[in-house]
């Protein structure tokens, strides 16, 4: 193995043992109405999505800003909105992770392309939401396994919930993408300075 897969390797490993280590415990005895309110819940309210699903990155209450542009995004189809927010107010997190996963459990979000200066630099961008998927507990108990083998490779991968993404860098062609009848139905392009 080449060290720079070695040290990709170790930083994915670092990001499951920091997503593991983060989620509240999950109560064994909670009914199927408490697991069905919270999720129903979730699917209207983004900031208690953030809270209970994304602790690791709920390290303050989440601004009114990104509420709202998340928001805005769910209501309005075809939606093409440009954030320009201060440095450190966790664009990258809302646009690659939290807003996706939202959409997705919503229904309104199905194949996710993430587009940005390199295909390396995208795959590393995706690889945080394929690794939420992958070991979230909270996102596994509510919704169920999401690691899908087989189809669960750096840069591309399919859920169980047929939730689709893929990373491009930037002069990569979206057109024509397609994994059987679904096209991309969310595209972020990040970092493109």
């Amino acid at each position: 193995m080449k060290a720079a897969d070695k040290i990709a390797v170790k930083k994915y490993q670092e990001k499951l043992k920091l997503i593991r280590s983060s989620g509240g415990a999950i109560d064994p005895n909670e009914t199927k109405a408490d697991k069905e309110a919270r999720k129903k819940r979730a699917k209207k309210d983004v900031r208690f999505l953030v809270e209970h699903y994304f602790p690791h990155y709920a390290t303050s209450k989440s601004a009114q800003f990104q509420i709202a542009i998340a928001v805005f995004i769910l209501k309005t189809f075809g939606a093409r909105v440009f954030l320009e927010w201060g440095r450190g107010l966790a664009k990258s997190v809302w646009a690659n992770i939290i807003i996706p996963f939202w959409l997705h459990i919503n229904d309104e979000a199905h194949y996710m392309v993430v587009v940005t200066t390199s295909k390396d630099r995208a795959e590393e961008l995706l690889e945080d939401l394929k690794a939420e998927f992958e070991v979230n507990e909270r996102i596994i108990n509510d919704f169920g396994e999401q690691k899908n083998l087989g189809q669960w490779e750096k840069g591309f991968f399919v859920t169980k919930g047929g939730f689709i993404a893929k990373a491009l860098g930037a002069g990569q062609s979206v057109r024509g993408l397609r994994v059987k009848a679904q096209r991309p139905d969310y595209i972020v392009v990040d970092d493109l300075e």
